[in-house]
């Protein structure tokens, strides 16, 4: 296969030996011996003559290995240095000069990602991993602005004033509240005593829900702490933008601001299951008509489950299979039936390490998973929106699914590094065949209402607009059929199988266990938190 080859080849043996081409697919493209392929790119590399009709394709980079070495000592002696003024310092004392785009392109080529123009200073690996480490402690904040919420900001007053002095604490205190909240000052601001202030600091533990990003950022005349210093930052522009109050009003203005967010909290709302004084936080059980309702009640969050849910729906399954009632609904509150796993169950470390987490996430998911499998009532499904997860995996176990046409159903565990659980990875393959199950559980296909209903995951699906008054007429009447009947029926349908499943749970949360303390699983979280710290 011998053929003189053209300058536009030869710059095409570079082109691709320069992507990453093997030399045989290399010369299968240009149509040469592998010998070419070698001679010309070493005769590129050594003194890059070699040239395409793309201009400046082919000749020597400016910025060669031993610049990247010498540009990865000046961006290490000055990590806050911008782009403009490391290609400046990589000029002097050189005969080459190079542009920023140059220094610019470099630094990206070596890992050092900018997210910002050159001429502001570059974002490096350091500067990251304190954004990953900020994000995963404080979700509610956004990478460019420094946004701290009123709830946050009323904890470090707590912290600190025992610390600081009191001049100094009384400045933070006026200006972390202005403009976030309208404080009732009146004849009685020196009148909180220091039992008030500790009461308020444990009123501030019961919030539920945080008040939101409302403090902002004062005039800026002296330097300040780094951008990534958050607190440090917030102190600096609050000590600098107001005078000085006594330690007295501050401290009943801190009483002010506590009581005025406890104030704002909605009332926590919390139905009892018929024969239990048991209260739920995150769900509302109610027993009407024979029929005992379990809904997932965290609408602001997408029903997403956190380990208080977790164990709350283990006592309310356990509840609803020993009361009076005839069958059991789940459904959710709000747009979500569940969104899945709250990640945020990731980021809170016990004092044992992850180890320890991991072990007793797997055993909470044991029990959980365990809870459906020997539920002993017909157990069905209102699905009334998207459910992503552990939601979807476990309408395997239900007796009956009724979904809304807009739900969808979503398993996205590969995309997070773990595995799929609540027994699917038997049920699932079972019910809608091996290859569609696969590509649900290890490709994270997103299914419609109407797919996983043709694939036997759904039982009916109905229109948007009739959705809750149609299933709830079935369901009212399925209430009134005899309940030892449908119990005993139950068992036969699923007695078969339970040890089965049983054992598919165990494998799976061991599987999981795994996962969960594996450098794929944790890079893919972190992953996940750091694309949503850039909403």
């Amino acid at each position: 296969m011998h053929k003189d080859l053209s300058e536009f080849d030869k710059g095409q043996i570079v082109m691709a030996r320069r992507q990453g081409q093997s030399i045989s697919k290399t010369a299968a493209l240009v149509g040469c011996f592998r010998s070419a392929v070698v001679r010309i790119y070493q005769k590129w590399s050594k003194e890059g003559t070699v040239v395409n009709r793309r201009q400046g394709h082919g000749r020597p980079r400016l910025i060669d290995a031993r610049g990247e070495r010498r540009l990865a000592r000046v961006g290490r002696s000055n990590r806050r240095a911008a782009v403009a003024q490391l290609a400046q310092e990589v000029d002097s004392g050189s005969d080459r000069k190079v542009s920023e785009y140059t220094v610019r392109r470099s630094l990206l080529r070596m890992g050092l990602h900018s997210c910002r123009p050159v001429r502001v200073p570059m974002l490096t690996p350091v500067h990251r991993r304190k954004l990953q480490q900020w994000t995963r402690e404080h979700q509610n904040c956004s990478r460019t602005p420094i946004s701290i919420t009123r709830h946050f900001l009323v904890s470090v007053m707590a912290a600190l004033i025992k610390l600081i002095s009191p001049w100094r604490f009384d400045r933070f205190v006026r200006a972390a509240f202005i403009p976030c909240v309208q404080l009732h000052s009146t004849a009685s601001v020196m009148g909180a005593s220091v039992e008030d202030f500790n009461t308020a600091k444990e009123k501030l533990g019961t919030l539920k829900k945080d008040p939101g990003n409302e403090a902002t950022q004062g005039p800026c005349n002296t330097p300040k702490p780094g951008m990534l210093d958050f607190v440090n930052k917030v102190k600096w522009d609050a000590w600098k933008s107001l005078g000085s109050v006594s330690q007295e009003e501050a401290r009943q203005q801190y009483v002010d601001l506590v009581t005025s967010l406890v104030g704002a909290e909605p009332p926590a709302v919390a139905a009892q299951p018929t024969g239990s004084s048991k209260a739920f936080q995150t769900l509302l059980v109610t027993t009407e008509n024979n029929i005992t309702t379990i809904s997932l009640n965290r609408p602001d969050k997408k029903n997403a489950i956190t380990v208080e849910m977790y164990n709350e729906l283990i006592e309310a399954l356990d509840l609803a299979g020993k009361d009076d009632s005839v069958i059991t609904v789940m459904t959710g509150s709000g747009d979500y039936y569940c969104s899945g796993n709250d990640l945020n169950n990731f980021t809170k470390i016990p004092e044992g390490g992850v180890e320890e987490m991991a072990k007793k996430s797997g055993e909470l998911l044991r029990r959980y998973v365990k809870a459906y499998i020997d539920f002993p009532k017909p157990l069905i499904g209102v699905i009334n929106g998207p459910a992503v997860g552990v939601s979807v995996t476990l309408l395997g176990l239900f007796d009956v699914v009724y979904a809304t046409e807009r739900a969808t159903f979503h398993t996205p565990f590969s995309q997070l590094g773990q595995s799929p659980e609540g027994c699917s990875s038997y049920v699932f393959p079972k019910v809608m065949g091996a290859a569609k199950a696969s590509e649900m559980l290890l490709f994270n296909k997103k299914l419609t209402a109407t797919q996983a209903c043709e694939l036997g995951l759904v039982t009916e699906v109905f229109p948007e607009s009739s959705f809750q008054s149609e299933v709830w007429t079935r369901l009212k009447a399925y209430a009134k059929l005899p309940k030892n009947s449908l119990a005993l029926s139950k068992q036969l349908i699923r007695g078969v199988e339970k040890e089965k499943l049983h054992a598919v749970n165990d494998a799976e949360v061991e599987r999981l266990v795994e996962r969960w303390l594996s450098d794929e699983c944790m890079q893919a979280i972190m992953t996940f938190f750091q694309a949503k710290s850039k909403l």
